[in-house]
């Protein structure tokens, strides 16, 4: 009886390890779950691109991160004209301020369709002298809706160095 007990936990307790990898580089650190694919090839812009190459939605959800040269600018610049060119591609949703262990950054959430497709996008910005970079989530908006923890869990766990 022991011995099944003992199986029993050593079962419950593999099965409870979250399977993440770390991404760290040079300028910036992400943890993301073991079952996304990493591309760092460089197209179209991204630093990375990180996809679930099983999935089977119209549309693949992923996280990107690209950056992109901008002036100088206050962090209330840059907030609202983030808001003002945000409405011009969908709806957004919510946008707010937001400051984790010492980063501050901003967030929007939006929906925007394509080929007739709801996608619902969270995207951070975070200033770093004259560059932003922007790390995206985009999805279909029922996967969004569905995954939205784990989605922000790796959201959150962004940080620039």
């Amino acid at each position: 009886m022991k011995f099944i007990k003992l199986i029993l936990l050593f079962t419950i307790i593999l099965s409870c390890q979250n399977n993440k990898i770390d991404l760290d580089r040079e300028n910036f650190e992400l943890t993301y779950p073991s079952y996304l694919s990493l591309d760092e090839s460089g197209e179209e812009g991204t630093i990375f691109y990180l996809y679930d190459n099983k999935e089977n939605d119209i549309f693949t959800a992923n996280f990107n991160l690209v950056s992109i040269k901008k002036k100088s600018m206050t962090f209330l610049e840059l907030t609202q004209q983030i808001e003002k060119e945000t409405k011009n591609y969908g709806r957004l949703i919510s946008s707010e301020e937001m400051r984790v262990v010492g980063q501050n950054f901003f967030r929007i959430v939006m929906e925007t369709e394509e080929n007739n497709v709801v996608l619902k996008s969270i995207q951070h910005f975070y200033p770093k002298g004259e560059s932003i970079y922007i790390l995206t989530f985009l999805s279909e908006k029922n996967y969004f809706d569905k995954h939205y923890n784990k989605i922000d869990e790796v959201m959150m766990s962004f940080r620039l160095k």
